[in-house]
């Protein structure tokens, strides 16, 4: 071989090497070369322990051969709900076997008794339940219910059980505070099952039943956000019991401004001379649904379960809050009002407050929105009617006030048992408000459902009596009073 020819062999060789050692070299840049591990994702787990929010045992009485369900507010572990839920006699304390199953996404818990319950009392116990994050039920509980045998002599021609149709809201729904939740089924469904079975977390209410339709109605305007509503245990009108629960999630929303904030009919206030008047549902601005404005007529019931009814109103409205809707929620109705002279302002309120309950509200003069709560504090006063207190009475009728007035208009003096106004004052021995000579605002801010106030009147004389000559602020300067008394009245308030 040439000299040439070995110079052009081991070229080749050398290259042959450096492409060798260049592949290899890639192959382990490919395999770990200036990488980094990329980290394991961290899980962050909830700490919130689940809770019971609905069960077909609280009802009332079920059938011996009915299931017991349980909802819970989050998905929980089978074996934590075999080894923490019971079923025992009240009587002897003996256990009922049955078998635990776990339905609706692992948040409805299923006893079912092997062996057909007897006719008695019972006692349903739960305890450390966990939830998939390993969160346990904080607090154990016992529930009592009563087992009733049911008539089996004759087998019902509707053995098929009630299933759910639809509802409203749907999944992820939305629904107003005050709005009512409807779930229909595909059968009529017996009252008193569908009013223990369908149950809103968090939320008390009425159902009403007609058919195969059952209303959820709540006593009190919902809390914004997020619901549960469960529907368990219902049974058609032969017996049969649904066989699966039915639970969905919604979502409560705030109303829209316009109902915050409803438009003005007329101007908000009439003032002149020494008189101030205005219409309780000309208000400057409104917070909440706790006091609404109504038309007559309007029917509600009063003292000792009595049914009234409201014919007439001034100007044809008022407001208040309907007896049985809850009372208290810092709710308030905001007037602005010009007193034309300072000095003392003797206020006056067109109500209707039965005696001893359902007859007051909040109030403030001169106080900032946030400050107007639900309270008796340094800010707010409380606005009796038809009631008295340490010998100061605050009302013309005589203690207690004959049947005919508890539920009639009649003018109240404006009082107060504590906070800044100075004493309750009596109705003979009024204590005024001492008001500089320009603009104030007046809070109502609600106390008592029951209680309507129609119109309120100020004036800077302490010994008119709303009562004997009825003001009208229609006539917006002065009083406007019957007949003879009516010149006399005229002089003392200029």
């Amino acid at each position: 071989m040439t000299a040439n020819r070995k110079y052009k062999l081991y070229c080749k060789l050398s290259l042959m090497q450096i492409s060798i050692f260049s592949f290899i070299g890639v192959w382990f840049c490919l395999s770990g070369c200036g990488e980094e591990e990329t980290p394991a994702p961290i899980i962050v787990k909830t700490t919130t322990p689940p809770t019971l929010i609905a069960t077909n045992v609280q009802g009332g009485p079920i059938p011996v051969n009915t299931p017991i369900i349980l909802i819970f507010s989050k998905r929980v572990h089978l074996t934590s709900a075999q080894r923490g839920i019971s079923v025992r006699s009240a009587v002897d304390a003996e256990v009922v076997k049955g078998v635990i199953t776990l339905e609706q996404q692992n948040r409805a818990v299923k006893f079912t008794p092997t062996e057909q319950m007897t006719a008695g009392a019972y006692v349903l116990t739960v305890l450390g339940v966990e939830d998939l994050e390993d969160n346990t039920l904080t607090t154990p509980f016992s529930i009592f219910f009563n087992a009733v045998e049911v008539d089996i002599t004759q087998q019902p021609a509707d053995v098929i059980p009630p299933t759910v149709v639809n509802t409203i809201p749907t999944e992820g729904g939305s629904v107003k505070a005050t709005g009512s939740l409807v779930v229909r089924f595909d059968e009529e469904v017996d009252p008193v099952s569908a009013q223990a079975g369908i149950v809103v977390s968090g939320i008390e209410g009425v159902v009403e039943v007609g058919g195969a339709v059952a209303v959820f109605k709540p006593q009190k305007p919902m809390a914004v956000g997020k619901h549960t509503l469960a529907v368990l245990g219902v049974r058609d009108l032969a017996g049969n019991v649904m066989g699966t629960s039915v639970l969905l999630t919604f979502e409560v929303i705030a109303p829209p401004a316009d109902e915050i904030t409803p438009p003005v009919s007329r101007p908000p206030l009439i003032t002149g001379g020494r008189v101030i008047f205005w219409e309780a549902e000309n208000f400057t601005a409104k917070n909440g649904n706790g006091i609404e404005v109504f038309k007559p007529p309007h029917q509600d019931t009063g003292a000792n379960n009595v049914q009234y009814k409201i014919v007439e109103a001034s100007n044809g409205a008022f407001v208040g809050s309907e007896n049985g809707t809850g009372g208290v929620s810092n709710s308030w109705l905001k007037y602005v009002f010009n007193a034309s002279v300072a000095g003392d302002w003797y206020f006056w309120g067109r109500v209707i407050g039965p005696p001893n309950s359902d007859n007051s509200f909040f109030w403030g003069v001169d106080i900032k929105d946030a400050d107007a709560n639900s309270v008796d504090d340094a800010n707010i006063n409380i606005w009796d009617f038809n009631e008295a207190a340490g010998g100061s009475v605050n009302f013309p009728f005589g203690n207690p006030a004959p049947a005919k007035i508890l539920h009639q208009w009649a003018w109240y003096r404006l009082s107060s048992r504590s906070g800044p106004f100075p004493g309750r004052g009596s109705y003979d021995n009024p204590t005024p408000l001492e008001l500089t000579a320009g603009k104030h605002t007046f809070h109502l801010i609600d106390r008592e459902d029951g209680a309507y106030l129609d119109a309120v009147f100020a004036t800077t004389d302490s010994a008119f009596d709303a009562n004997e000559t009825p003001p009208d602020g229609r006539l917006a300067v002065e009083p406007h009073v019957r007949l003879a008394t009516m010149w006399a009245n005229l002089r003392r308030l200029k």
